[in-house]
């Protein structure tokens, strides 16, 4: 009986221990794609090419993140209306090659672009990505070094992806310098999302969810419970475009309609028939573009 009660306990320890591993790869510690690699996807998928690449006005940039990191960005200058730019907030795991493809249309208007690695990917330094908690202090800081860097008073526009459009919602409630957010397939919080998955992968969620929360204060120092972009937007008057795909599995699409019902400025939503994660664009890259240019003469005006 005892020998049985040994291995049982094993065996829990054993799950836990696993599941804290996938946690910790699939989120805070998840593997940073080959940015070689990304770039020569996206060249295959049509919607840049090296043409427009070799032809941008590109230079290097770096800021120190209020916590001491340093963080690795391309400035794109633009040839007229060099008093707008749109800062680009990329997924997890992926980066600047796979921003250029939403930069293209304002690349094309003459606005200028920042094209960012968050922190931990590829010439960004940290340990952890945090899903926001920390990305949207670094994204502040990158809206300090547009101001200084064009000129005061100028209009700046963020477009995120994923983990990098739920950073930037979550600005929405931190500063009056952002004139828009265009959020891809962001997440409305963090907690949700985790139980959401949780319950997709059928593992007891007690007491996995709080094992895993608690792994995540000591190693990434931040509470899941705080990246929270549904509470950012409820107060803010920022102007959102919500973009989300209808094949949604890793993000589900609810959680850019929750949102959307949630903001209090203006806002709208499209839903992307047939898209995955992260793959609106390429569904229907002129509507795509259309929505988003559309969204932007409005709000301007506004």
């Amino acid at each position: 009986m005892v020998t049985f009660i040994f291995l049982c306990l094993i065996l829990v320890i054993t799950g836990i221990a696993l599941n804290l591993r996938k946690f910790s790869l699939e989120t805070i510690n998840r593997k940073i794609k080959d940015m070689n690699q990304v770039e020569k996807r996206e060249l295959e998928k049509g919607l840049i090419d090296r043409e427009f690449l070799d032809k941008l006005y590109q230079e290097k940039v770096f800021i120190k993140s209020v916590d001491g990191f340093k963080l690795s960005g391309m400035f794109i200058h633009g040839n007229e209306n060099n008093d707008k730019t749109l800062l680009v907030s990329h997924g997890i795991t992926s980066g600047i090659p796979a921003s250029y493809k939403y930069a293209r249309p304002f690349i094309e208007r003459g606005w200028n672009v920042l094209l960012i690695y968050h922190r931990r990917h590829s010439d960004s330094e940290g340990k952890y990505s945090t899903m926001g908690y920390y990305e949207k202090h670094d994204l502040l800081s990158w809206i300090e070094f547009i101001k200084e860097k064009v000129v005061d008073n100028s209009i700046i526009g963020i477009h995120g992806e994923s983990m990098g459009a739920s950073s930037a919602l979550l600005t929405a409630n931190m500063t009056n310098e952002i004139d828009f957010i265009i959020a891809d397939c962001g997440f409305s919080s963090f907690h949700d999302l985790l139980l959401y998955k949780f319950k997709k992968s059928k593992v007891p969620i007690f007491p996995l969810l709080n094992i895993t929360y608690r792994y995540t204060r000591f190693k990434a120092k931040f509470n899941v419970k705080d990246v929270n972009p549904i509470e950012s937007i409820k107060d803010s008057g920022i102007p959102v475009l919500f973009i989300h795909g209808k094949e949604d599995k890793f993000v589900p699409t609810f959680m850019s309609e929750n949102m959307y019902k949630e903001t209090k400025g203006y806002k709208e939503i499209y839903l992307v028939p047939d898209a995955a994660h992260a793959q609106s664009i390429f569904v229907d890259y002129e509507t795509y573009k259309n929505k988003m240019m559309n969204f932007v003469d409005k709000v301007l005006v506004i």
